[in-house]
């Protein structure tokens, strides 16, 4: 039988894994999967995920590299919170970036993509991010607060929107 989804804490504290490609069966990922898999370094998640839990890999303390299904449309809270990411496209689609969803990332730029209209408290938060850049877009409405706390060589913020973000 095909594995169709990841289940709550299915491989929480396994600290021996060190990357992680979830296959093209699988629709769900939920909450807590991955949480505290130090040594993971890399996620694939393809296409075929649409939903995610809250939490997913958060304490991932090695997590550089994420590859995101173009399917789904929400960051939820604390998806990647407290791993140092260094690379993961945002792609247009995505609507939602939830409460610390990328908390203590590592990201030298940032672009949010023009379909996102909220991003929650310390969404994109990353204290200590050599991050220097931060693209905001055109659909952004609602900013949650302290996004922007700890951004100590942001050069430049760039809002896309028309209208003030609340």
């Amino acid at each position: 039988y095909p594995v169709t989804s990841v289940g709550a804490y299915a491989f929480k504290n396994q600290t021996g894994l060190t990357s992680v490609k979830i296959g093209n069966n699988v629709t769900r990922i939920s909450s807590y999967a991955f949480d505290y898999c130090v040594g993971l370094a890399s996620i694939v998640i393809p296409d075929s995920v649409t939903n995610v839990g809250n939490s997913i890999c958060y304490n991932c303390a090695a997590l550089k590299e994420v590859v995101l299904s173009k399917n789904i449309t929400k960051l939820t809270s604390f998806m990647f919170s407290y791993c140092p990411i260094e690379s993961i496209e945002l792609h247009e689609g995505i609507t939602f970036i939830g409460n610390e969803a990328l908390e203590g990332h590592k990201l030298a730029e940032l672009i949010i993509p023009n379909s996102v209209t909220e991003i929650g408290y310390m969404g994109i938060a990353g204290a200590g991010a050599p991050i220097t850049k931060i693209t905001l877009g055109s659909g952004l409405q609602k900013l949650g607060g302290l996004n922007f706390s700890g951004k100590k060589g942001l050069k430049e913020l760039i809002s896309l929107a028309t209208t003030a973000p609340t």
